[in-house]
């Protein structure tokens, strides 16, 4: 008999979650996860420099699986070849790629990718506001990190 009541108890709360998850989506405050968005970046901050304004032009771009990057960069390298000269700018594909829900409404995405001999490492959060902080970690050179406001089109 016990086990019977188990086995229902069992059942019933497995269809309260199910029914729970699938009303997930059509809560109207939930916030889509963006997967294709462009930052227009008008601040650089290097770790060993001081920080500057840039001119307009400079941008990141995520589309789906795929970075559009065109930055400057000012840091130390820590190899003999240095990562990406003067600027950063290339097209590569995404490795890796982590989503998540950051402090006050943010969302933090975290990825990989690749430029030839330089890897790199990516951490943006795109705030509610507009606003959106670009890391980049190179493996074979210094941090470096960006300000900037994302383009809404």
């Amino acid at each position: 008999m016990r086990m019977i009541i188990r086995s229902l108890l069992l059942s019933l709360a497995l269809l309260g979650c199910a029914e729970t998850v699938s009303a997930a989506p059509k809560d109207p405050k939930t916030k889509p996860t963006p997967t294709t968005f462009k930052i227009d970046v008008h601040r650089m901050i290097p770790m060993a420099y001081r920080s500057r304004s840039l001119d307009p032009g400079y941008s990141v771009e995520v589309r789906n699986d795929s970075l559009i990057c065109y930055l400057p960069y000012v840091g130390q390298n820590y190899t003999a070849n240095p990562v990406g000269g003067v600027q950063l700018d290339f097209a590569v594909p995404i490795h890796s790629r982590e989503q998540r829900e950051g402090r006050k409404g943010s969302q933090v995405i975290r990825f990989r990718c690749a430029d030839g001999a330089a890897a790199y490492e990516f951490l943006i959060t795109l705030w509610p506001n507009g606003r959106a902080d670009v890391d980049v970690m190179p493996v074979t050179a210094q941090r470096i990190s960006y300000d900037g406001k994302v383009v809404t089109e």
